[in-house]
């Protein structure tokens, strides 16, 4: 189960504009079996929900929180009727948390196989890295008329 509570705060300076947001949220965890009738992974529950079960970082209830802050940033220069120019910066995960996303709850690949990943890092939406996306940084220029 993910909990979001989402935190926004918006502060104005004459011609500045800074509106941040913190959105946390952490998962739950209990080991999970294939399903012998047909060899689906991640099926059946071996814990209770919430119980947890060992993983690379010890014994593990819940994933690590992700409290990723992002900040961003806009200065209005205005020149001539009706037209300015809007400098931009965005940085995204700005202290540079970089837990895992969660770990693997499978303990078997197939009935009976079991997975030697059980209890590592994993991120489901992006295989190729388990820990939260690094600090990224977006500047940028906008004219308006």
């Amino acid at each position: 189960m993910k909990r979001a509570p989402k935190r926004i705060a918006a502060f104005v300076l004459p011609g500045l504009a800074v509106p941040s947001a913190a959105l946390a949220q952490e998962t739950t965890t209990g080991a999970l079996a294939a399903n012998p009738a047909y060899d689906e992974p991640y099926d059946i529950p071996e814990t209770l929900r919430g119980a947890g079960f060992e993983t690379a970082d010890g014994f593990r209830r819940r994933a690590p929180a992700e409290v990723p802050l992002d900040l961003h940033l806009d200065y209005t220069i205005r020149f001539g009727a009706g037209r300015r120019l809007v400098l931009v910066a965005d940085a995204f995960n700005l202290l540079d948390d970089r837990d895992p996303v969660s770990y693997d709850p499978g303990t078997e690949v197939l009935f009976g196989v079991p997975n030697p990943a059980f209890g590592t890092p994993r991120n489901p939406a992006d295989a190729a890295s388990p820990f939260e996306t690094p600090r990224q940084v977006r500047l940028g220029a906008r004219l308006e008329w």
